[in-house]
Formats: C-alpha cells, sequence, structure tokens
C-alpha cells in the first residue's frame, strides 16, 4: 500500500454498482485503512457503451463521433482525466471547491475544480 499513490477501480457498464449512470459517471474519495495510518486514494470510472440498464448515454460523450471512434472508451478517459485530476485538488477530503458565485452563464460555486469544464473539449 502505497500513501502517496491513487488507486483505480474501473469497471464494465454491466457490472451493477449502485448510483453508476443514475448518479455519477465517476467519484473519487479516501479511505482510511483500519489499524495503520495510512490513507488510500481512489477514484471510480465505469464503461457507460456496456451498461444493458439502457442508461449509458447519461455518461457519454454526446457526440456522432469521438477521436478514437469508441464512444465507451473516450467517454471513459475524459472522466478517467476528470477524476485523477480531482483526486490529486482534493485529497483527504480537504475538497477544492470554487467559492465564486457567478460564472455566467451558470453558477458555479461549490463546484470541483474539474466540475468547471465536464465535458467542455474547446
Amino acid at each position: 500500500i502505497d500513501d502517496n499513490g491513487i488507486y483505480a477501480v474501473i469497471f464494465r457498464g454491466d457490472f451493477i454498482v449502485d448510483g453508476f449512470l443514475t448518479d455519477w459517471c465517476g467519484f473519487h474519495g479516501v479511505y482510511e485503512v483500519p489499524k495503520t495510518n495510512t490513507t488510500l486514494k481512489y477514484f471510480v470510472v465505469g464503461d457507460p457503451e456496456t451498461a444493458t440498464n439502457g442508461l449509458g448515454y447519461n455518461c457519454e460523450q454526446i457526440t456522432n463521433h469521438t477521436i478514437n471512434n469508441s464512444i465507451g472508451g473516450d467517454s471513459m478517459a475524459n472522466v478517467y482525466a476528470h477524476e485523477v485530476a480531482e483526486t490529486i485538488t482534493n485529497s483527504n477530503q480537504g475538497w477544492y471547491f470554487d467559492p465564486s458565485s457567478s460564472c455566467p452563464p451558470i453558477s458555479c460555486a461549490g463546484l470541483e475544480n474539474e466540475d468547471l469544464c465536464n465535458w467542455n473539449f474547446k
């Protein structure tokens, strides 16, 4: 166990995980290993293209063409990078949130750094 590492959990969309595609596309957090002084930083990402519940579109890049011609793979790469960045900037539950209240055209107060540009590839 590396206290300085980041651990990734990646799964197929047909593996049923509570909240996947309805509440989240990916998430990050920390886990305190019992009886140690070790805190693991982790993130979780699933494959929306292999989802069997018909909700994959909730976590897929909305386009007819992706850079690698794989909507599931490219969507996972986007969420993967997003969660890695947030895991680094928000480690140990000291979450970074944008304190501003006006980011036209939407309010961004309370969003984490990567949420400010989520699914924006400009």
